[in-house]
């Protein structure tokens, strides 16, 4: 076997790994700076909005992020537009769900933001550098 192809496949697999398990974090991170104003604390409740974004985070990956991550990558290249429309209606969903018993946009647009930016993660960490392409 190639070993280029083995080293760009291992690295691609490297990359895959650490982008879905960091870019749960984003929504995490991004209410603790919406609630907690970090500014004016010493950041030891960060901990856990981390805890209960991956609670939630980590879920959704799983039943959204991975069926979708195989289902384009086994049809065709994925692309920033995948990640990020993915990763935007995600945030969508759910937030309509959190405010299912008392609609409230803010937190629609807040879980939108948050899925928005976990998407731009994924892709800043998975996607490969020019200089890995072949």
């Amino acid at each position: 076997m190639d070993p280029y192809f083995l080293k760009t496949r291992g690295a691609t697999m490297i990359r895959t790994l650490a982008a879905f398990l960091v870019a749960p974090l984003v929504p995490g991170f991004l209410y603790w700076l919406f609630f907690s104003r970090p500014w004016a604390s010493d950041g030891s409740d960060l901990p856990a909005f981390l805890i209960y974004g991956g609670i939630v985070s980590y879920p959704v990956m799983g039943l959204v992020g991975l069926p979708a991550y195989f289902a384009i990558t086994a049809n065709t290249q994925l692309r920033a537009k995948h990640v990020l429309w993915i990763g935007t209606l995600t945030g969508a969903a759910v937030g309509l769900f959190m405010s299912a018993k008392e609609p409230a946009l803010t937190l629609v647009a807040l879980n939108t933001f948050c899925g928005f930016s976990a998407g731009v993660v994924f892709w800043l960490i998975w996607h490969r550098r020019p200089q890995e392409r072949r």
